[in-house]
């Protein structure tokens, strides 16, 4: 543990996300940017369809899960 309470071990697999996860990071606040200063939506963003599929999809996951029966939306 360090002076803080924190442990080293979780300090590190923090900064592995952080690195990992980097240009992830900046391709969003690149987004965000583009939105801000034209109102337009910048090219790497899912379309509200996309989303919606994505969320159906998840739920059908967790319910063939739960019940172990493949599921259809």
């Amino acid at each position: 543990m360090d002076a803080n309470g924190g442990s080293a071990r979780a300090k590190t697999k923090l900064a592995m996300r952080k690195e990992r996860f980097a240009d992830t990071y900046r391709a969003e606040l690149d987004a965000f940017r583009t939105i801000s200063r034209t109102g337009k939506a910048h090219p790497a963003l899912t379309s509200l369809a996309d989303e919606l599929k994505t969320q159906q999809i998840g739920a059908a996951v967790k319910i063939s899960a739960r019940n172990g029966k493949p599921q259809t939306f």
